[in-house]
This record gives structure tokens, sequence and C-alpha cells, in this order.
């Protein structure tokens, strides 16, 4: 191995290339979400003085981050699966145990670690915030939110948007199995969905998604 950047190798070129395929439908998704999510915000920003409407946007942005989320954790636990268990699956587990995994994988424990330390907590509380939204028992579940409460919101965003970009900033896929000439093809392939290939050699590849474009 050429380099001492973290890399997860695979047994041969067709996973290789169905890691690679995953990696790349992940960053288009991840960032057509968060494009979409961005501009859903600022509308929200703009109807803060029209109660109804405001109520209506808030509410669109609590549930479609959470959309968001579960569609990069979804992604990311395929792409590096985490060792299952008979346990009940939700959220907090979920999460925790995708991104535990990940960091794990490609040597980013720390970053993972400093998430979960300081800001889960924050987006877990609006998690339920979420869940009382899309399963309303009472009326006081159908929360009459505030400018703060929006602010709350696009912090909880904006600290999950730095992290997910930093924990998945230089991930690296390899295969020591595969000739140049299939490593080529994967390169001209993925660089035609915006991929970059950071590394061609004739026994692996490094694969590198940015997922913050």
């Amino acid at each position: 191995m050429d380099t001492n950047e973290p890399t997860k190798f695979y047994p041969d070129f067709k996973s290789l290339k169905k890691a690679n395929e995953i990696m790349g439908e992940f960053q288009v998704l991840r960032n057509i979400l968060r494009h979409d999510y961005i501009a859903l915000l600022k509308i929200a920003e703009q109807y803060k003085d029209k109660q109804i409407e405001f109520n209506a946007m808030y509410r669109a942005c609590l549930v479609q981050l959470f959309t968001m989320i579960e569609a990069d954790i979804y992604g990311l636990s395929t792409l590096d699966p985490y060792p299952s268990d008979n346990t009940k699956k939700n959220f907090y587990s979920i999460f925790t145990n995708t991104f535990k995994q990940i960091g794990i994988t490609w040597s980013k424990e720390q970053i993972a670690e400093k998430y979960f330390n300081t800001h889960f907590d924050e987006l877990m509380l609006i998690k339920n915030e979420r869940n009382n939204l899309i399963h309303p028992k009472r009326i006081e579940d159908l929360l009459v939110p505030t400018s703060k409460d929006l602010e709350k919101l696009k912090n909880a965003f904006n600290n999950y948007s730095a992290f997910i970009g930093e924990i998945t900033n230089g991930f690296y896929i390899g295969c020591q199995n595969a000739t140049y000439e299939q490593l080529l093809e994967l390169k001209t392939q993925s660089e035609k969905r915006g991929l970059i290939l950071k590394k061609l050699t004739i026994k692996h590849i490094h694969s590198s998604a940015n997922v913050q474009g």
C-alpha cells in the first residue's frame, strides 16, 4: 500500500465497483437533499411574521431535516455495514452505530465522538419534536414555533452538516486484485458522475467522497 490514508479494501473488483456506485449515489443524493433543505430554511425565514404560514414552513423543515439524515444513514450503512444484533432498532442506535462503524473503518473515531458529546443531544431533542409532529396525539404535539425554534433548527442542521462533511472527507476504498484496465474504467465512469478518484495504481484505487458540494 503506497498511502497512509485509511482505506477499506474489498476482496474483488466487483465488490469495489459496487462500493464505488454506492458512494457516488450517496454523494449525489446527499447534495440534492442538502441544497433543498437550505432553500427550505430560507423560505421559512421569510414567513416569520406570518404565523400560519410560518407554522407550516417550520414543520416542513422539521420533517425534512430527518429525511435528509436518514438518507445519509442508509447510504453510509450500506457502504460500510455495522455488526448487527437482535436488539430493537431505533434512530438513536442506528445513528450511533452507523457513525461509530464509519469512524472505526476510516480512523475517524474522534470526529464521531466529538459530535456525540457536543451536538447529538441537541439533535435528539429536535427528533422528539419531529416524532410528535408526524404522530400527533394531542394539540400540543403540533408545535407553534417561534423564531427561536427556527434558529435552533438551523443550528442543529449546521452542526450536523459540518459533522458529516468532516467525517466523510477522504473516504478511500481499494481492491488489490483488480487490473489497471478495470480501475481505469472505474475511474472514467466515476468522474462522469462527479466522484473524485484520487489515486490510481495497479493494486488499488482510492475514492474520496466530498458531500459538501
